[in-house]
């Protein structure tokens, strides 16, 4: 009496994952230009002395006046490389409210305080090293895999700063000591809190040298708001025209795989008992995708056979537009029992895999 075995593959979908061309800036918008840059000629003022006290209020008020979003970026540069530490604008100047897939990495032992991580700003969207504080939360967490070795990505819970990246299982070594970056909730707040009491207590230094009164020199000047460039000209250009950018898939490369409910395997084994799964592959940065598939126990089930389609299932629907399908063809074994299936996707250094299972049953139907 041929007996039947019935192959029910049992699949479960893991969308792992984590940074196109455009002009971004240190925000994290899109810009493009608005209109043409206007130059003019810069005003010509004859050397002057005045007291160190009635200077350091003018220029004081002057920069307090000046304040952008565009300026607070330079001098953000301007006071990192002075300073020797980053400065950290929140995404979300008041971080995440009321998310309940939040947790403290340090108590569940993935980081210590103190620790190097990959944070980002809205200054520096990026990724910079920084050192991790006790009481901070990650949210929206998942797992990925970069270059080999393993993450935590989400979203940082107190200043909703996206993409941070905590190592997992291993240190990041830099050849330099991280330092704690100083966190600022506004491009605002850096202006008046730090940048100007910065450029205030310097000026004070410098008008305490040289006594009661500061001399300066025959020198240029452009109107507020206005640019000083070479040849004594005055630019100024009209803001550029912000987006923000559309959500980034946490991970370049993905993958689905579905493979059919059930299967008879004939008495002929190598003819009938054969099953083709199908994958459907996506990579955001437009990399060629390489794909490879395993069984943990061949005598269950083993794949092979890899071929490149454009269907994405059985019933011939076109792979979808953007995505790379894959057809694997899957023998069933002699032996009943739960095979675990792997396939992993690879691309420029990053990958992603999904897991299934393949359950085989032998059943007896009779004569």
């Amino acid at each position: 009496m041929p007996n039947s075995i019935k192959i029910i593959f049992l699949c479960a979908f893991m969308a792992l994952g984590i940074f196109a061309s455009s002009a971004t800036a240190s925000g994290g918008e899109i810009c493009t230009s608005s209109g043409k840059c206007e130059v003019i000629s810069a005003t010509f003022v004859e050397g002057t002395t005045v007291s160190a006290g009635a200077g350091s209020h003018s220029a004081s008020s002057a920069e307090a006046s000046a304040f952008s979003k565009v300026e607070a970026k330079k001098k953000i540069v301007e006071w990192e490389r002075t300073n020797k530490r980053k400065i950290a604008v929140r995404m979300k100047p008041n971080g995440i409210k009321g998310s309940r897939k939040c947790m403290d990495p340090v108590i569940q032992g993935l980081i210590k305080s103190g620790g190097t991580f990959v944070n980002t700003s809205a200054n520096d969207p990026d990724g910079f090293y920084d050192t991790w504080i006790a009481g901070w939360k990650i949210c929206h967490y998942r797992e990925v895999t970069i270059g080999g070795k393993k993450y935590l990505i989400g979203t940082k819970g107190n200043c909703g700063n996206k993409r941070i990246k905590i190592p997992l299982h291993f240190k990041i070594k830099t050849k330099y000591k991280v330092v704690p970056s100083v966190e600022v909730k506004t491009y605002k707040e850096f202006w008046f809190k730090i940048w100007l009491p910065s450029q205030a207590s310097s000026k004070s230094e410098s008008g305490s040298s040289a006594g009661s009164t500061a001399t300066t020199g025959d020198h240029y000047t452009c109107p507020a708001g206005w640019e000083m460039v070479a040849g004594n000209k005055c630019k100024r250009c009209p803001p550029p025209h912000c987006e923000e950018p559309p959500e980034e898939p946490e991970s370049f490369v993905q993958v689905d795989c579905q493979s059919p409910e059930h299967v008879y395997a004939n008495e002929n084994p190598g003819e009938d008992n054969k099953v083709f799964m199908y994958c459907i592959t996506r990579n955001h940065n437009g990399k060629e995708i390489a794909v490879e598939a395993t069984s943990n126990n061949t005598s269950i089930a083993t794949i092979g056979s890899r071929k490149s389609v454009s269907v994405r299932n059985q019933a011939g629907d076109p792979c979808p537009s953007g995505a790379q399908c894959f057809r694997f063809t899957v023998t069933a074994g002699n032996t009943p029992g739960v095979a675990h299936l792997t396939v992993i996707a690879k691309s420029n250094g990053d990958e992603n895999e999904w897991k299934g299972t393949v359950k085989v049953e032998e059943d007896d139907f009779g004569e």
